[in-house]
């Protein structure tokens, strides 16, 4: 997680409990008048965004920003440092930032992460841990990723069960049409990495729609752990993330209505 060097203005102050350190970063990002929360949420996952090198970011903190931008992204640290692994902090923080209206006009009500986590176990049943390939990662895909909670709960729930080193082997992909909701995922996804040292294999997060097949698909986020090489290119991945949402009978794996998500060996038939 970047961290702030600024001196005074830019030390932590630490909540003492995950559910206050999250208040006060929905504090910070709606206490400003002149602009509106949804407007510093934007500014603050593109300047977390650029600060870890995504291309096609930029850092935005436009006059009279930086104070509140800066204290919300050190109650984010805060409030990751406080919670278990990969907890889904930004989806609440953007359903309450959002109007009743916008919610329903984008279908963004977003899963609870007691439920996520849930149907990440169940997701798993007796999917593999180790691997005798080392070439081939495992991966699991979401094509309505939404702020990413269910390929986070999935996460969360291999590093808790089988240990950190776990997730090296695993790659994380996902699309969504809410391109704000995939900039969140992927910041989540780099700040838990970053705070917690955890060595996530590959992660890749799309913008676009998951329906439509010869879409070109925004690239927010594609990331990897040091050594790992990724043995699906990112065009592939949203090919296959079509494929599975759409039920193309060229997928291979069946899915029931438990599997939200789908974990297997491989998005692209070899």
């Amino acid at each position: 997680m970047p961290r702030d060097q600024s001196g005074a203005s830019g030390k932590r102050s630490r909540a003492s409990t995950p559910d206050s350190a999250r208040k006060r970063l929905l504090e910070c990002l709606s206490q400003r008048s002149s602009w509106n929360g949804l407007e510093l949420f934007e500014w603050f996952v593109d300047d977390l965004l650029a600060r870890w090198g995504a291309p096609g970011f930029a850092a935005r903190m436009p006059d009279g920003t930086q104070a509140a931008l800066k204290a919300a992204i050190a109650a984010y640290q805060d409030a990751i440092t406080l919670h278990e692994p990969f907890y889904d902090l930004l989806g609440p923080v953007i359903m309450d930032l959002r109007s009743t209206g916008t919610k329903s006009r984008l279908g963004s009500f977003y899963t609870p992460w007691h439920l996520a986590r849930c149907m990440a176990t169940m997701s798993m049943g007796g999917s593999p841990t180790a691997r005798t390939d080392e070439i081939r990662l495992m991966r699991a895909t979401d094509p309505c990723l939404g702020s990413g909670v269910m390929m986070l709960a999935l996460a969360c729930e291999i590093c808790l069960q089988h240990g950190p080193a776990s997730l090296r082997q695993w790659s994380f992909s996902g699309c969504d049409i809410d391109r704000l909701a995939c900039r969140a995922a992927a910041v989540q996804f780099l700040a838990n990495c970053s705070v917690h040292n955890l060595p996530v294999g590959e992660v890749l997060v799309l913008c676009g729609n998951s329906l439509i097949d010869d879409e070109d698909k925004e690239v927010i986020v594609h990331a990897t752990a040091p050594g790992v090489a990724p043995d699906v290119a990112p065009d592939d991945c949203a090919r296959a993330i079509v494929r599975f949402a759409t039920s193309d009978p060229r997928f291979p794996q069946q899915r029931d209505q438990l599997s939200l998500f789908d974990v297997g060996d491989g998005l692209v038939s070899r």
